[in-house]
């Protein structure tokens, strides 16, 4: 069918005729957070932007003439409205116009939020959050911009910016996919909100429409972004330069994975049960592959070298996902076979002891590393430094070898939070953590001025040292220029250190048994005012000769100082994003014309902190509503402990 022109409106367009032609007779049932229908009427009709308006309810007419024709979708008209109207960024993809002028949309979205904040009152943590500069409003404008990357097709795009043929708003991105959808149906499963469900219905579906033949699922795959496009056309499967990025067909797996076991638990039955069966081919064929594969992967990064960790770390954790037991209570390969679907458990589950295994090949220090952070730091490490590196790469994988970066990746820390791949107190963590902060340091030292004791910890990260990327100057300016700061990478720890003191609290003490846990605590205790932990004797390997653990039963005092000074060092690098991220304050967020304006995007320039690079970035608004979760789980149980005498 042909692709609704964009333009001025015509002359014969009667606003009051199109709006009764796309309004069913009543909403569809029990969705409260829908406006009446009345009130969208009047929004169309005298709306500021009278001329947008009529332009959107011509399209939206023609689209509804396609959904509930046979020969198109052949929907119900209370179907195709709902379709309509949790269809995130349709309007503005086929208009152009931003989307403040989707307000039915973004009124659904923000109430969502709202709920999903009202959960978060009642633990207690509400107040607290507003010393970091985050509220209900802020809180729920972020779960709006997240869920508002879905297209009407259920691909999800990485960013808004369609500047050129490389934009991240050209492309589908099966990473953002899976992180998006698994945490859409966390949430809508928490509040049972239809809205955000309907729109993970439609991720899923996307996600096994795209999948390869081979099981993978491409980096990113080219979309025509009209709603009339034909399947094969919606469908059709472009070969990215970086499509061996296997940590993205991981992350797909396990949003998958969840998706079924809640479907075949009976809580998203009434809307989702027809894709259940396609979710389960499209998890063997997955899992195969991830099982099958060799080394054949970038970083998250598509342009670095040798970096597999958070490659390994998310497969592990796929694979781990479909061995484990699932909402029926046996493992999820086991309801696969029984399904019918062919898969080899016993190379899976070697796959993922194998990976598992390897871990510690990503820990040791060779003298070629220390040599690397003797020039490119300046300072001569010591025999206890340790961190997470990367390990040669396996014969045939597509990693360049002209990179310049050194041995450490900020993408180590994104891993050890989201997988568990090892412990978050773990040595070579916890020095990569401190490691990166000197190197982000180093590299924009205008914004990250961590000799300044006022900014000490305020630091914004990087993503490896050597970054050259540059997209305001030219895709992949080398030489030109250093990368810059990251929003993404700023949040990872401080999501460490929200579950960091999180997991202290469950378990009542704090074992400290190296020295770059020594560091790390002390980092923490100078945020909180807390007196330095005292000299311990440290062997050479920096594992200190005798443990200490310090239990709360014991020493509350000391306990709790570490823990608020833990969150308060997360707290640190959360707030740099936070109140750079600030909606308008005049409560009407959906009708604001400045909302736009209001975003995490990929970067902050290095020199000035302001916003840089693609100016949305969907996997920002992700990492933001994760951290805030980290931290509404630590405060709520922080507020619930018995206080200290």
């Amino acid at each position: 069918m042909r692709s609704a022109a964009v333009g001025p409106p015509k002359e014969e367009i009667d606003g009051k005729d199109l709006i009764e032609a796309i309004l069913p007779p009543s909403m569809p049932a029990n969705q409260s957070v829908w406006p009446s229908r009345e009130s969208y009427k009047d929004w169309l009709l005298t709306g500021r932007r009278q001329q947008h308006a009529q332009i959107g309810a011509s399209l939206a007419t023609d689209f509804m003439k396609h959904a509930v024709s046979p020969q198109g979708l052949g929907l119900s008209l209370p179907e195709a409205y709902y379709l309509l109207m949790g269809n995130p960024g349709f309007l503005m993809k086929v208009t152009k116009l931003p989307i403040t002028f989707i307000p039915q949309y973004r009124f659904g979205l923000m109430k969502a939020g709202s709920m999903m904040w009202d959960e978060i009152e009642r633990s207690g943590a509400g107040k607290s959050f507003k010393e970091i500069g985050v509220d209900r409003e802020v809180f729920s404008y972020a779960v709006a911009k997240l869920y508002s990357k879905t297209r009407a097709d259920g691909s999800i795009a990485a960013g808004s910016s369609l500047d050129n043929e490389r934009s991240y708003g050209y492309f589908g991105w099966a990473r953002d996919s899976g992180l998006v959808s698994d945490a859409a149906l966390s949430r809508a499963m928490q509040q049972h909100n239809r809205l955000l469900l309907n729109i993970n219905h439609r991720q899923v579906q996307w996600l096994i429409d795209t999948q390869g033949d081979d099981g993978r699922f491409s980096q990113r795959v080219a979309i025509h972004t009209s709603v009339f496009d034909s399947p094969d056309q919606r469908r059709g499967k472009s070969k990215m330069w970086a499509d061996p990025q296997i940590d993205g067909t991981a992350a797909v797996v396990c949003a998958l994975a969840d998706y079924v076991d809640l479907t075949t638990a009976g809580q998203t039955r009434a809307l989702g049960s027809h894709l259940v069966h396609s979710a389960y081919r499209s998890i063997r064929k997955a899992a195969n592959y991830l099982a099958n594969a060799g080394n054949m992967t970038w970083c998250a990064w598509e342009e670095v070298y040798d970096q597999h960790f958070h490659s390994d770390a998310h497969v592990i954790q796929a694979l781990d996902r479909v061995l484990s037991p699932g909402s029926s209570g046996e493992p999820l390969v086991l309801t696969l076979i029984r399904n019918g679907e062919m898969v080899n458990v016993e190379r899976i589950r070697a796959k993922a002891g194998s990976l598992r295994a390897g871990v510690g090949d990503y820990l040791n220090i060779t003298e070629d590393d220390r040599k690397w952070m003797e020039v490119f730091i300046g300072r001569k490490p010591g025999k206890d430094e340790v961190w997470i590196k990367p390990r040669k790469c396996a014969p045939g994988c597509y990693c360049f070898e002209d990179q310049d970066q050194g041995p450490i990746n900020s993408t180590a820390i994104e891993a050890v939070v989201e997988t568990g791949v090892l412990p978050l107190d773990h040595p070579s963590v916890l020095g990569t953590i401190l490691l990166m902060d000197e190197i982000s340091a180093r590299e924009a030292p205008k914004v990250n001025s961590i000799a300044d004791p006022n900014k000490r910890h305020h630091v914004m990260w990087v993503r490896y040292p050597g970054d050259q990327f540059d997209p305001e100057l030219d895709y992949h300016s080398r030489g030109a220029t250093h990368g810059h700061l990251w929003s993404i990478c700023t949040m990872w720890p401080a999501q460490h250190a929200y579950r960091l003191a999180h997991d202290y609290l469950e378990d009542g003490k704090i074992v400290i048994e190296h020295a770059r846990q020594v560091d790390f605590l002390n980092r923490a205790l100078e945020v909180s005012n807390g007196a330095p932990l005292p000299k311990m004797e440290v062997g050479e390997d920096g594992s200190l000769k005798k443990h200490v653990v310090i239990e709360r039963a014991k020493d509350p005092k000391l306990f709790d100082t570490i823990i608020s000074g833990v969150w308060g060092w997360g707290d640190r690098r959360f707030s740099e994003i936070t109140r750079r991220f600030n909606p308008h304050p005049s409560g009407i967020v959906h009708m604001t014309e400045d909302l736009e304006d209001r975003r995490i995007p990929e970067q902050y320039n290095r020199e000035t902190g302001e916003p840089y690079g693609e100016r949305s970035l969907t996997w920002g608004y992700r990492e933001f509503l994760k951290a805030v979760e980290y931290r509404a789980d630590l405060l709520g149980d922080w507020l619930r402990r018995p206080m200290a005498q």
